[in-house]
């Protein structure tokens, strides 16, 4: 198990599923453009358009990406510390302050900044998927998501509990696969 992950989730209060795998983990989408451009229109968006992708996993810890379109930039943070970057201006490379990523918790305010240094802005609507999740989670994951989005279209593939009112299922699939626009 990592340690980074499995603390943080029991500082959030986050327990997944007494049923689940020791890889349990989630995975979380966003973009400065709406995130199916990127698939059915991508020649169409500017080249400056950001996306960025952020994993965890209690097996093999956490993994934020941010890049760019036309990958001018690309920044990866794999574990405790400053990201890898790629970038064809050294500024970037070698002379920028990018955020440290210690932990998911660091996950917010790391795009804010990141957004912040490369003068552009995400939507505020992100897409997660998670393997499970019990009903109570949801409200720990809105707050913890809040800084940076105002709607989290949500995909989970087991879900325990009742769904809190106010949330609009978009899709009930089978086996419990479940899809919830949450608008925080």
């Amino acid at each position: 198990m990592n340690r980074s992950v499995v603390n943080w989730l029991h500082t959030r209060g986050l327990t997944p599923p007494s049923v689940e795998h020791d890889d349990w983990g989630f995975r979380i989408t966003a973009s400065s453009v709406p995130l199916d451009k990127w698939i059915a229109n991508k020649s169409q968006i500017p080249d400056e358009s950001f996306w960025v992708g952020f994993t965890v996993n209690r097996l093999t810890g956490y993994r934020l990406i941010f890049m760019t379109k036309d990958e001018k930039y690309r920044l990866s943070w794999s574990g405790e510390g400053a990201p890898s970057v790629e970038s064809p201006s050294i500024v970037h490379r070698k002379r920028t302050q990018w955020p440290s990523l210690h932990s998911p918790e660091d996950f917010p305010s790391s795009v804010k900044k990141t957004n912040q240094l490369l003068g552009g802005e995400l939507l505020r609507n992100i897409n997660m998927e998670v393997y499970s999740l019990k009903s109570g989670d949801l409200e720990i994951l809105k707050n913890w998501l809040k800084p940076i989005c105002d709607r989290i279209d949500l995909t989970i593939g087991e879900f325990y509990g009742d769904v809190p009112r106010g949330l609009e299922i978009t899709d009930s699939r089978p086996k419990g696969t479940l899809k919830i626009r949450y608008d925080l």
